[in-house]
């Protein structure tokens, strides 16, 4: 759960993967993601992003980055998709600067 990177240090790349198993071409599109990661220097200033379209299908797997350059600990952290598919077999992760993996969907 993204509990899980609670007080880690924010600082870095954060990389969401979404991947379907089993789709078949055009099953779906990653519109955008967004990251919203609450630091522990100024709670009331977060790191924010919405990734606009990622250029691929998810015919079978699809990614993006967003870096947070600010310094501080996670305190909170959301996790917004934008996407649109038909199959049941996507799996949904995301990747924290140091390497942490979170698996938000699975299916």
């Amino acid at each position: 759960s993204l509990a899980q990177l609670k007080n880690t240090v924010a600082t870095g790349n954060w990389t969401l993967h979404v991947r379907d198993s089993q789709a078949l071409s055009n099953a779906g599109v990653l519109l955008g993601w967004g990251i919203a990661v609450g630091l522990s220097r100024d709670p009331a200033i977060a790191a924010v992003s919405f990734v606009p379209a990622i250029t691929s299908t998810l015919s079978h797997k699809a990614s993006g980055d967003f870096v947070v350059s600010d310094s501080g600990r996670v305190t909170q952290i959301e996790v917004v998709l934008n996407m649109y598919t038909t199959s049941t077999t996507v799996d949904v992760k995301l990747v924290h600067p140091d390497g942490t993996e979170v698996t938000l969907v699975s299916s």
